[in-house]
């Protein structure tokens, strides 16, 4: 039995959704275990973390930035679970399984800003990495807004290779305004690992019960945003040597 849940819906919430797929016959005990407990750290299906750093902005004054700079003592790391702010991309999670006979699984929440942190894995920190400022900037700046630029400007004033880029991203995925303007994004982005999704994160767990809005079974897949844009087409694909 799917159920739904209402609730949460202060306009200093962002709602998300999870895509996932689970054997026919733990759905009912899933979704009840989910509905009455909440999504708990043990529930997990495999390990995800938060890295939260107290000193952000200090960091950020810093003339360099290294990634020593960003694991010093003020990290902490806060077990989390990977989400979209879109349902077409929360659903390509549900549906993109290797065993057919799993049944997809979707779940709506809302949480604070405060849980939420830009997951850089399949986009952003590429584009740190390898990207091509003037192909890649307009989409930087559309998709994470300008604090995002602020970041990805530094660091491509960097040369690639240089550990200050993927510093800088760690540090950008952890700003508020990058996060609230990602999550607002329409533009379809094909990333690595052929993901597909508007806007991606983690939620800092636990998940309670009054957070989740909804649990259901799709019949179908949700459909992305037609406007897309592609990771291959905005990075240099040449090795950092050649």
């Amino acid at each position: 039995m799917i159920s739904t849940v209402t609730g949460a819906n202060s306009p200093r919430r962002f709602r998300l959704f999870r895509g996932l797929a689970l054997p026919k016959e733990d759905v009912d005990r899933a979704v009840e275990t989910l509905l009455q407990r909440g999504h708990q750290p043990q529930l997990a299906k495999r390990e995800v973390y938060q890295k939260r750093l107290s000193n952000r902005a200090e960091i950020m004054q810093l003339p360099r930035i290294t990634l020593k700079d960003i694991q010093g003592s003020n990290r902490e790391w806060i077990p989390s679970v990977c989400a979209c702010g879109d349902e077409a991309g929360a659903s390509h999670y549900a549906w993109k399984r290797s065993d057919p006979s799993l049944t997809p699984i979707m779940m709506e929440v809302e949480v604070p800003l405060h849980r939420l942190v830009v997951d850089g894995n399949d986009f952003l920190f590429r584009i740190f990495s390898r990207g091509i400022p003037e192909l890649a900037g307009p989409y930087v700046e559309r998709m994470f807004g300008p604090a995002a630029m602020s970041y990805a400007r530094r660091a491509w004033s960097r040369p690639r290779g240089d550990e200050e880029r993927m510093a800088l991203c760690e540090l950008a995925i952890l700003d508020p305004e990058v996060v609230a303007h990602h999550h607002a994004n329409s533009i379809t982005i094909k990333g690595g690992t052929q993901t597909v999704f508007a806007s991606a994160f983690t939620i800092r767990l636990p998940l309670e019960a009054n957070e989740i809005v909804r649990v259901w079974q799709p019949t179908e897949p949700a459909a992305p945003s037609p406007e897309t844009v592609d990771l291959n087409h905005l990075i240099d694909h040449k090795d950092v040597d050649g």
